[in-house]
């Protein structure tokens, strides 16, 4: 019987589309639902530093990361004042739909998301341009600073 710990089961079960998170990483996804009820997944052993998690939650447009060891299933939430929840993996296998449901709770959208955060930058450069119905020049800016940050090379 398939668990917690195959991806395959969480498709079954919840309907999602698995995207890898990263192209090198084998055991990371993001489930995809449409607009609403994304998360992202990972199973390991050796979690990594919550804040890895919580940036790449917030970089993919989700609240919540999951991750999925051999006992627990650690929920973390980059916007919630609890940085992190352990539930028995037991727990949320036999009451998977109550656990999404408490997932969909926890991801309301703010106006601290990646999505508003990006318009946000947009519309300070279209200002900036004084390009307020043709924005080349202010769109041009904005793809050289998310390249720029894809390749790491940020100059504050």
């Amino acid at each position: 019987m398939q668990g917690l710990t195959d991806i395959s089961y969480w498709t079954k079960k919840l309907g999602h589309l698995p995207v890898h998170l990263s192209p090198e990483v084998k055991e990371k996804f993001i489930l995809l639902n449409g607009v609403t009820g994304n998360f992202c997944l990972h199973f390991t052993n050796q979690p990594e530093e919550r804040n890895i998690y919580f940036s790449q939650a917030w970089s993919s447009n989700t609240k919540n990361f999951l991750v999925v060891d051999g006992e627990n299933v650690k929920l973390f939430n980059w916007q919630k004042d609890i940085k992190q929840e352990s539930i028995s993996i037991k727990a949320v296998s036999e009451n998977l739909d109550k656990f999404y449901q408490y997932l969909l709770a926890k991801s309301l959208k703010s106006q601290n998301d990646i999505v508003p955060f990006v318009i946000d930058i947009f519309r300070q450069f279209r200002t900036y341009t004084s390009e307020s119905t043709n924005p080349v020049q202010a769109l041009n800016l904005l793809f050289v600073l998310l390249a720029s940050l894809e390749d790491e090379n940020i100059m504050i």
